[in-house]
């Protein structure tokens, strides 16, 4: 080896001695520092991994929250929707019983009976209610159609009890005892 090198000039052996002090260096720079700064690099991919799975569940999460906050704002809009369109005011529940069960009667074309009201605060909470209480004759086609009307109305206003007074089997009329109740809700 030693021959190789009596074979070189004296430049020439100190542009290889530079060039092995220089492979030395990158050597030394690949061992001490470039491998600490790929371990770094792929510690730092498997924690950015671990948090991308985080935001992803996470993220999963937020969604299933606002699609819950997006449920429970139609709820409370429905629940809205019901206290104005199908209860009854509670201040003005006579009035407008008494207006919805004309209405209704006219509609079919029955003539309006006597009707008796009777109003309570109820058992429940939050609900109060109204009843009317009145007899109606006519053929089974009528009074038939008279509850369909009151079962299609927008209202909560609900056949709560039938009666037969009288079955006339000849004529096939019918006479009925009917109580109707509308609901309000109590204000807390």
């Amino acid at each position: 080896m030693n021959e190789i090198f009596e074979l070189l000039r004296q430049k020439e052996r100190r542009v290889l001695v530079v060039l092995c002090l220089l492979l030395s260096l990158a050597l030394l720079f690949n061992i001490l520092i470039a491998r600490g700064m790929k371990e770094s690099y792929i510690q730092a991919q498997d924690r950015l991994a671990a948090q991308a799975r985080n935001f992803q569940t996470v993220d999963a999460a937020r969604l299933e929250k606002k699609a819950e906050w997006r449920r429970w704002r139609l709820a409370l809009k429905d629940m809205e929707g019901l206290r104005t369109e199908y209860f009854y005011d509670g201040e003005t529940i006579s009035q407008d019983m008494r207006r919805d069960i004309i209405e209704i009667f006219r509609e079919v074309g029955i003539p309006v009976p006597d009707i008796r009201y009777f109003y309570s605060e109820g058992t429940d909470q939050q609900l109060g209610g109204a009843t009317a209480t009145f007899q109606i004759s006519g053929p089974y086609a009528l009074i038939k159609r008279f509850i369909y009307a009151v079962e299609h109305f927008p209202k909560f206003l609900i056949v709560e009890k039938v009666d037969f007074v009288d079955v006339q089997r000849q004529s096939g009329a019918l006479k009925l005892k009917i109580t109707l109740a509308g609901y309000y809700e109590k204000d807390n």
